[in-house]
């Protein structure tokens, strides 16, 4: 619970598991939904684990959204116009894509897409958000540690525009 006077937090909860334990994983919260895409569990993970948190704080009940195209780990991960966004991370080798999919009035998702162009240096582990029409991935690595940020503009239908350097 969160202290009304100040909002710091005075205790924690143990809250329902989700359908299934991975690490590297990243989350995001659209309109009561949290969504936590990907992971590893000794091999990169395509699931796409949701669950609708209630007024209360839980979350119920966790199920499983449509699947990623390909397994990822260590991903960056924002909502947009109404659309899960997953970019970069690691699937075998550092990727430097973005998928996107369109969240449904109940919580689950449509068909991924995949944006062009990619981002100049693949990566994973690192951070991103969406603000104001322009998606950043900032950071990470891929055998080095990353201090780069790159930007582009994200268009109405979800796609992803032309990257650049910060």
């Amino acid at each position: 619970t969160l202290s009304p006077s100040d909002g710091t937090a005075s205790t924690w909860s143990a809250l329902a598991d989700m359908p299934s334990g991975a690490v590297a994983l990243s989350a995001t919260e659209y309109n009561s939904y949290v969504y936590v895409p990907g992971g590893w569990t000794g091999s990169v993970q395509s699931v796409v684990r949701y669950g609708q948190i209630l007024a209360d704080g839980t979350i119920q009940p966790w199920g499983t959204a449509t699947p990623l195209t390909a397994g990822r780990r260590a991903v960056a991960t924002a909502i947009f116009n109404g659309r899960l966004y997953v970019w970069g991370g690691w699937g075998g080798s550092y990727l430097n894509d973005v998928l996107s999919a369109p969240i449904q009035a109940d919580g689950t998702l449509g068909d991924w897409l995949t944006s062009a162009p990619t981002f100049t240096t693949a990566r994973e582990g690192h951070s991103g958000t969406v603000y104001n029409g322009f998606m950043y991935v900032v950071g990470g690595h891929n055998g080095t540690v990353l201090s780069g940020v790159q930007f582009a503009p994200v268009g109405p239908t979800g796609a992803v525009g032309t990257w650049a350097s910060n």
